[in-house]
């Protein structure tokens, strides 16, 4: 008798099954095309944090206050420095202090569709919105920052 209940209690999960599926065809899909849909940012979004690596003395104070304990404090040649584990974080920003600018909009674009009053990063860490947008090759020095967390470095101008 116990392989029949097997053989129902199978039938009924693979109904089950084909039912959620029949269902999920009447409804919108749950989710975006990326990266041609992207979610809207919502007013008050936190974003990521930008850490400055000249300006951090390793004190270790970020990782002691952080609720989720998703810094940890490295060694990096002679200094110790924090590295973040973005998957645990909830962006509550004890970890910083007030008068740094740190969060972002994570996405990067293309430089052809950077437009006047966009804000872009400059090479200082901090962003600047643009003025004017050149249409010739760009001859001046350029600099590259590697924020923590992003997988390559940008390249950026002075201005």
């Amino acid at each position: 008798m116990a392989p029949i209940i097997g053989k129902a209690k199978a039938a009924v999960d693979i109904s089950i099954a084909y039912l959620t599926g029949i269902r999920h065809l009447f409804h919108r899909p749950y989710t975006l095309r990326f990266p041609q849909q992207r979610y809207a940012v919502e007013k008050g979004y936190r974003g990521r944090h930008l850490l400055h690596l000249d300006r951090c003395t390793g004190c270790g104070i970020c990782a002691w206050i952080c609720p989720e304990k998703c810094i940890t404090i490295v060694p990096r040649g002679q200094r110790w420095y924090p590295q973040y584990f973005y998957g645990r974080c909830c962006f509550c920003h004890f970890c910083v202090t007030p008068d740094t600018l740190v969060t972002t909009n994570p996405s990067v674009s293309p430089i052809n569709q950077i437009r006047p009053g966009d804000r872009v990063l400059t090479h200082t860490g901090h962003y600047r919105r643009v003025r004017k947008v050149l249409t010739r090759n760009y001859s001046g020095r350029l600099y590259s920052i590697k924020p923590l967390g992003a997988p390559f470095p940008l390249k950026v101008t002075q201005d």
